[in-house]
């Protein structure tokens, strides 16, 4: 019903009226459809709580999410730029010069050319250790130039003249280190870890570290009362050897983490090339595979997996099925490097290097690859070559990514595993031989 207020009366439009008084706190409050409420209910309370927890709980959730993928994107900003700065510092210093390298750790004196690399014994190698015998070793057919490496290795054999390290099995290839009918005579791994010289003698740790660790990543500390800044600490020398008293130390250089560490490795392309780093031969125009990989947080102490470790550096049998699906085995069921040790602490995005022989020019290879994806268990593989000894074997499969690989030399392969290797750059060009 409609009500009209007319000189002071309501009236309906029935015609019916209704006195009201004449005060104007007294007009009659419009009339609402809904009942009044007295608040809000506990029930609603505890749902409204229970919905905002899980969206709280959403948010906190992105957080180590984000950080993480932060961090992982700083290492790889910083792993590609110094891959590729790497290169700057093997031209600045001269590293890629043959007749100054020597094999690691030696302690025979200069000249140098007594610890090249040499194609042969018979073409006059002198052996730099009498105990035991370089010759033993061979000259190698691939260079890892790895100072730091060289100079935390222990005073054995197998540590400091190999690449990668070698437990008691000094002959992990099958078919007597002569894949498909090539061989390498006078050797028994054809991979050599090098170092440089310094005063007479091989690079020390420290000189090393200078050269082959990256020192931009800065080290700072955070004080424990949150409002303070964080404090960068400096190397200091103390020359007055007055600990008590900083004033009149000496500072040297700022504090650095040293996360990031990187080597070389050398790869002649074919017999010609090889033969091109005796400075004797005059070979200019030779071509190398040069690849500088770069670490984060590598155990520089060279080692091999031994019962009831595992090693920095680790060695397994291989094939390639196709030119991104690699396959993993132990050939050699009676050392130490099965397949979980080799895999421990290698996941996607780490890089790994696969070494072979050219079947049809019997050159030796040693490319670099980023693995993309591991099986999570061993599974039986279908091996296509000669060195699988024995039928219905078990191995694992990666996806990786990488140069191409020559489709005939795709068996009897061996496959190097190193903890920390993040990035790898590689460049085909010419060393000095001068």
């Amino acid at each position: 019903m409609r009500l009209l207020v007319k000189g002071g009366r309501r009236m309906a439009d029935g015609g019916n009226h209704f006195h009201r008084p004449r005060c104007a706190h007294h007009f009659p409050l419009p009339l609402s459809p809904f009942p009044p409420r007295s608040g809000i209910t506990l029930i609603e309370v505890l749902i409204s709580m229970f919905v905002l927890l899980f969206g709280l709980m959403g948010v906190a959730a992105i957080f180590p999410v984000a950080s993480h993928y932060i961090l992982e994107g700083d290492k790889r900003d910083r792993s590609s730029g110094l891959a590729q700065l790497a290169f700057e510092e093997l031209q600045a210093r001269k590293i890629l010069r043959p007749r100054l390298w020597y094999y690691g750790n030696s302690i025979a004196p200069p000249p140098n050319t007594n610890m090249l690399p040499l194609l042969n014994v018979a073409g006059g190698f002198v052996q730099p250790i009498p105990s035991p015998p370089v010759s033993a070793f061979g000259p190698g057919h691939a260079f890892v130039i790895d100072p730091l490496g060289a100079a935390n290795a222990p005073i054995v054999p197998s540590a400091i003249y190999t690449y990668p390290t070698l437990d008691n099995d000094a002959n992990p290839w099958v078919d007597n280190l002569q894949p498909a009918g090539f061989g390498f005579a006078g050797t028994t791994w054809p991979v050599r870890r090098m170092t440089l010289p310094q005063n007479g003698g091989p690079l020390d740790p420290r000189t090393a570290e200078t050269i082959f660790r990256l020192r931009d990543d800065l080290s700072v500390e955070q004080p424990d009362a949150g409002d303070r800044p964080s404090i960068q600490r400096w190397a200091k020398a103390d020359p007055n050897n007055t600990p008590n008293d900083p004033t009149d130390d000496q500072l040297l250089s700022r504090n650095y983490s040293g996360d990031y560490s990187w080597l070389a490795t050398v790869v002649p392309t074919s017999s010609r090339a090889l033969l091109g780093l005796q400075p004797a031969a005059n070979i200019k125009d030779g071509f190398y595979e040069v690849t500088t990989v770069v670490f984060y947080k590598r155990d520089v102490v060279p080692s091999a997996t031994i019962a009831g470790s595992t090693g920095s550096e680790r060695l397994i049998a291989g094939e390639f099925l196709n030119e991104s699906e690699l396959a993993i085995y132990d050939a050699n069921p009676s050392d130490n490097e099965t397949i979980e040790t080799a895999l421990d602490g290698i996941k996607p995005t780490n890089w790994i290097a696969v070494m072979g022989v050219n079947q049809l020019t019997g050159a030796f290879m040693m490319k670099w690859y980023k693995v993309q994806a591991i099986d999570d268990e061993n599974t039986p593989i279908a091996t296509m070559g000669p060195a699988t000894p024995a039928t219905g074997m078990t191995g694992r499969y990666m996806m990786v990514q990488g140069p191409d690989w020559p489709k005939s030399s795709y068996t009897n392969l061996q496959v190097l595993f190193l903890p920390g290797a993040i990035d790898a750059y590689t460049r085909v060009m010419q060393v000095d031989v001068e």
